[in-house]
């Protein structure tokens, strides 16, 4: 029953970006869950559902460093703090409420289509929590409640900038199936030539390099130059064998079978996560295409011993 479990998970996931995802929710779920047994916020709404957006907009895949993705964290406090309050306050008066809705509404679309754009897909979501959590709170309008309002804000921000410090960084589980599947369809690729068979797996590889693209800038520091080296030089690899012919010669075929195994080794070793031996690339042959691949696997090699170490 586990095994078709985690098959099913494999198939579906196989990058393991749903899983990191599904981890940090769960856990972010926890510590908001305690913190509101612990300190008790007056408004709920405040606490729960801005830090619930918070982490909806930090998850984006546009935000392609770790330091855009700590603005993004701030992003929806200072939004609704501010434009809540105004709401919270013209709340009494129905007719500076539905301007200053549309006002809201209007100067959103307007900053994030000039400066910043990145954020744009989240402006609905910003403003339907605006909306949400006024409709929580007493609409007597009171100064009290703002405070209330204030200081639930300030702790969620708290508690998502504690989840986002303290979660451990896994994206380079994510980069390091990317370039397993990556290295599967060079192996691929490399069976059609020795086989004689045409077959298009530019797909395959350029899915494959988008994650990996994707994702690269959020592994952790120690580890992103030699990941970046790893897919570079994986890149370099899938390149030359384009420009291998589908037929060959015999000396080539045979350098190519040497390949296969080679590029079996290596994803073995990333996917068992243990070092690459020594291997021999003092080889003999007069294809430039064929001695450039043989370096670029050692290349590989190299990287990914390096990471071993870590």
């Amino acid at each position: 029953m586990f095994t078709k479990i985690t098959q099913w998970i494999e198939e579906n996931d196989p990058y393991y970006i749903q899983r990191i995802i599904f981890h940090k929710t769960l856990y972010g779920v926890v510590i908001i869950a305690f913190a509101n047994w612990i300190f008790k916020p007056v408004s709920f709404y405040a606490l729960f559902f801005t830090g619930i957006l918070a982490a909806n907009i930090h998850m984006g895949s546009m935000f392609k460093t770790n330091k855009q993705k700590e603005h993004a964290i701030f992003l929806p406090y200072i939004t609704i703090i501010i434009f809540g309050t105004v709401l919270y306050l013209a709340f009494p008066f129905k007719i500076y409420f539905i301007m200053g809705v549309l006002s809201i509404f209007v100067l959103l679309h307007v900053l994030t289509y000039f400066y910043l754009n990145i954020y744009k897909p989240f402006v609905p979501l910003l403003l339907n929590c605006i909306l949400l959590i006024n409709n929580s709170a007493p609409q007597e309008g009171s100064l009290q409640t703002v405070i209330n309002f204030c200081s639930a804000m300030l702790l969620s921000l708290f508690l998502a900038l504690f989840i986002y410090k303290t979660f451990p960084n896994k994206y380079h589980l994510v980069v390091r199936r990317a370039l397993i599947i990556y290295l599967k369809v060079l192996r691929q690729k490399v069976d059609n030539l020795i086989n004689n068979k045409q077959e298009s797996l530019y797909p395959s590889a350029l899915m494959n390099i988008e994650v990996v693209q994707n994702h690269i800038h959020l592994v952790k520091r120690s580890l992103k130059k030699s990941y970046y080296r790893i897919f570079l030089f994986t890149r370099n690899i899938f390149m030359m064998l384009a420009v291998i012919p589908i037929q060959q010669d015999n000396s080539t075929n045979q350098e190519l079978l040497k390949i296969r195994d080679l590029l079996d080794n290596t994803i073995y070793a990333l996917k068992n996560k243990i070092a690459l031996n020594d291997i021999d690339f003092a080889i003999n042959t007069n294809s430039k295409p064929v001695l450039y691949i043989y370096k670029n696997i050692h290349r590989i090699s190299s990287s990914w011993n390096f990471v071993c170490k870590k």
